[in-house]
């Protein structure tokens, strides 16, 4: 056998299945659209004729992947499509990919990554990922933060309910909160609502020097298929290279894997 011979198996595997990837686009406008179709607008969206169309719907109609409104003859997915979501949302583990995910951030941004969750009444840091930065902080996974002052804090503070998160702000709020960059207080809930305006317009917090002189940290959300915050991931890096600004590459990074996560989770943007 020559060497030709012996290299196409793996040449047509790295080819996949043209009609399998098909479908899928088709599956994915439908998932995407989230309401029926009918079969121009799909033919539309998907950039294959109606007659092309029709055949590969017909195939996914009988696997149960689409079904068919018999009396607007729209489309949209069908019950095996829900199957195979829910069994997908049972095998699927946030923080366990959560955990490959950060380590892997953490070498590409060089930066200490941190993941948190919300425990009862406080943020709590489960993971922490330093790659190869040097950053010497004392962070440990089970070490509860502050609201105000750090960045995954405020992110949980301006998007959970405040019946969660009122308990803790406004404890934290009578003792006073000072940033160390702009050697302000937060010291009522009406500042303390601008700041979370802020946050939510843009999606993200970020810290400047505070709560570590030298560092700063930008924290995002990541969001489950019904739109619940289930945990947020925060990069800290030194400020000299980090500047957390709009246009900094390691914050839209940082930003486009939360996304990606939340998306793999069944997240959509509304």
């Amino acid at each position: 056998m020559n060497e030709a011979s012996m290299n196409e198996p793996e040449s047509k595997t790295r080819r996949g299945i043209q009609s399998i990837e098909i479908a899928g686009r088709i599956l994915r406008v439908l998932a995407e659209a989230s309401r029926p179709m009918m079969l121009k607008e799909l033919s539309s969206a998907t950039e294959l004729s109606s007659a092309q169309l029709h055949g590969y719907l017909v195939s996914l109609k009988v696997t149960g992947l689409v079904d068919q409104d018999e009396g607007n003859g729209r489309y949209q997915l069908g019950h095996f499509a829900l199957t195979l979501g829910i069994a997908r949302m049972r095998s699927f583990d946030p923080l366990r990919h959560a955990n490959l995910v950060g380590s892997e951030l953490a070498i590409e941004i060089n930066s200490l990554i941190t993941v948190s969750v919300w425990n009862r009444t406080k943020p709590v840091i489960v993971q922490v990922h330093r790659g190869t930065a040097d950053i010497h902080v004392q962070l440990q996974p089970g070490s509860a933060s502050q609201l105000l002052n750090s960045a995954a804090g405020q992110l949980f503070a301006a998007l959970l309910p405040r019946a969660t998160t009122d308990p803790l702000l406004e404890s934290e709020l009578l003792k006073g909160y000072r940033s160390t960059s702009a050697r302000k207080s937060i010291t009522t809930i009406a500042e303390w609502e601008n700041v979370a305006a802020r946050i939510r317009e843009r999606g993200y917090s970020v810290m400047v020097n505070s709560p570590f002189e030298g560092l700063n940290a930008a924290s995002c959300p990541v969001f489950d298929n019904e739109g619940n915050l289930q945990f947020t991931m925060t990069a800290i890096g030194l400020s000299s290279e980090f500047s957390v600004g709009e246009h900094d590459e390691r914050l839209r990074m940082l930003i486009s894997t939360c996304e990606m996560m939340s998306k793999e989770m069944g997240y959509s943007k509304p």
